[in-house]
């Protein structure tokens, strides 16, 4: 759930380099023919997502005379494929997202590019780099033909939903040995309740709350030497100002990182820094 800077390429001219080295001149004129349809879906799509509203978006099977198998091909032959015209855009996008990271869920490696709406439902947006979102292939395959159908069900928007200015993921210590850590999204002061619902959506469709969770087991696993350490020379205070020390420095690199939040969850419990990560 991170933001990325929306692409600086348009859906026309994303689609008329992705269809330049068409051979057959009959589809390429029937290509041609329906840029301006592109076009004009991508501003439609575009205003929607500013409205958080993309569920109204409209289905389609085809796009004037071209059907959606064949706008397919586009993005997989001519946009996807190692060689094809519209590479260096697919690749620019896959390149878009800080250090790598999935946007969608904040943690793996981008790998791939996700269709928000999906081309089997929208052919139209089948190269409009608004709708095409970098993304890691679980995400990727998590999410796969999701439609949205009410305004609750349309995920965050990398492009147009940008929630890095709030604080929006906490974390609860769970008291059990060993230790373990649950996660949340809590609504920020100034958010409607349709971002809060959309935020909640997100997280559970792409089931980070078990991602992060299984995350935090290691990360616990792997400072419980340390802070037995600490424990042992400064006792409780000393293990809370330590980690506080940690949760400061995520933050700095991200503030709603399943790492800056897990952080803060275990200083701010004095169950555990009194002794419950043993």
């Amino acid at each position: 759930m991170r933001t990325v800077d929306r692409p600086e390429t348009g859906a026309g001219a994303a689609f008329s380099l992705c269809i330049q080295r068409v051979k057959s001149a009959e589809l390429k004129a029937r290509l041609t023919a329906i840029k301006p349809d592109v076009e004009a879906a991508a501003e439609d799509y575009a205003l929607h997502a500013e409205s958080e509203s993309l569920q109204l978006c409209s289905a389609h099977t085809s796009v004037g005379s071209v059907s959606a198998a064949e706008l397919s091909n586009v993005y997989t032959g001519r946009m996807a494929k190692l060689g094809a015209p519209g590479r260096i855009l697919y690749d620019e996008l896959l390149a878009s997202p800080k250090g790598g990271i999935c946007p969608l869920c904040g943690h793996r490696q981008v790998g791939t590019l996700d269709h928000f709406l999906p081309k089997e439902s929208f052919p139209s947006l089948v190269v409009a780099p608004d709708n095409l979102i970098p993304a890691c292939s679980d995400c990727n395959k998590t999410k796969h033909n999701h439609v949205p159908t009410l305004p609750s069900e349309v995920t965050i928007h990398p492009y147009f939903d940008d929630l890095s200015d709030d604080t929006w993921l906490e974390a609860r210590v769970i008291q059990t040995k060993p230790a373990a850590v649950s996660f949340h999204v809590a609504e920020p002061l100034g958010w409607s309740s349709l971002m809060a619902t959309r935020a909640r959506y997100h997280f559970d469709l792409f089931k980070l709350p078990s991602l992060y969770s299984a995350q935090a087991a290691s990360e616990l696993s792997g400072i419980r030497f340390a802070l037995a350490t600490v424990n042992g020379s400064d006792g409780a205070d000393g293990v809370k100002r330590h980690l506080t020390l940690q949760a400061k420095s995520r933050r700095r690199a991200s503030r709603n990182s399943w790492q800056t939040a897990t952080y803060q969850a275990l200083a701010d419990s004095p169950w555990f820094c009194a002794g419950g990560f043993t």
